[in-house]
């Protein structure tokens, strides 16, 4: 598989596009850490049959990407599994006023 044995950190993962990133990164053998906003059950079990499915390691790490202190405890909860990081797959995304044209 093109990604086979590679680990990928994707944020924004929670849902759409991200939630699809990580199925796609799985699906081709990519283990990965799932950065999301916030904890759910839907989501842990996401991860968790996502992961059974391709035979991948899909680990959650949840943080505030506007956190500093969160960004810095996320990024030593990814180095602590002590492999290396293959790719970097930034969704995640904010916007004060929800214009599209703002962004």
């Amino acid at each position: 598989m093109m990604l086979s044995g590679k680990n990928a950190v994707i944020t924004g993962a929670l849902q759409g596009i991200g939630k699809s990133t990580v199925d796609f990164f799985a699906s081709r053998g990519a283990n990965v850490w799932a950065c999301a906003f916030s904890r759910t059950e839907e989501f842990e079990n996401f991860c968790k049959v996502t992961g059974e499915k391709y035979n991948v390691w899909i680990k959650p790490v949840y943080f505030d990407l506007t956190s500093y202190d969160q960004i810095k405890s996320a990024v030593k909860t990814i180095q602590s599994d002590k492999v290396p990081v293959n790719a970097l797959v930034n969704i995640a995304g904010t916007t004060k006023d929800a214009l599209f044209h703002m962004v």
